[in-house]
């Protein structure tokens, strides 16, 4: 059987009209000589799309999935978006640029955190100070990552780390990212 990815635009549960909302608000942040770093970008579908967006813009995508990396440039090349784009093999941590206009993390929270061996909660404080580290004053940030919509059940957490603490609910998330200097706009 091909993988269950194959199937997918993006390499999350992101929508079409989710992803053009976010497209059309990251690009309009970005003129010339910015650049938007995409943390787990996968085979980059949504870093693309704002790259064609917002045309004076760089983006740069890192993953440690080689694979997808070289689709997310096939990709690129096909769109004649390969000068304005660069796809990195990495830790989204710590590689790309130090600081950029605007950022994308959707369920890379792990990046930050620790091993996911050790069956430990997102790390989403360390998540969000490390994407602060890397972001410029009044940049764009679209951050992404599982969450609680309500308490779970067993069956809910079994397939997880079987930790009712796995995730965190939204209102828990909100106040971690406005302590970590962000102004949540949605």
């Amino acid at each position: 059987l091909p993988p269950l990815s194959d199937d997918l635009t993006f390499l999350s549960p992101l929508s079409e009209a989710r992803a053009t909302r976010f497209v059309s608000w990251l690009a309009e942040g970005m003129g010339a000589g910015t650049t938007l770093l995409d943390v787990g970008c996968g085979w980059a579908e949504l870093s693309l799309r704002v790259a064609a967006a917002a045309p004076l813009a760089r983006v740069v995508g890192v993953d440690l999935d080689a694979e997808a990396l070289e689709e997310a440039r096939r990709r690129a090349g096909a769109r004649g978006l390969e000068e304005r784009t660069t796809y990195l093999t990495g830790d989204g941590a710590v590689t790309g640029p130090d600081e950029v206009d605007a950022l994308v993390a959707i369920g890379a929270s792990h990046v930050w955190g620790p091993e996911t061996e050790d069956d430990q909660p997102l790390a989403y404080a360390a998540a969000l100070a490390g994407i602060r580290q890397r972001v410029r004053r009044g940049a764009r940030v679209v951050y992404g990552d599982g969450i609680w919509s309500r308490s779970p059940t067993p069956e809910a957490i079994a397939p997880l780390a079987g930790r009712e603490d796995e995730f965190v609910p939204l209102a828990e998330l909100v106040d971690l990212a406005v302590a970590n200097g962000f102004a949540p706009v949605a």
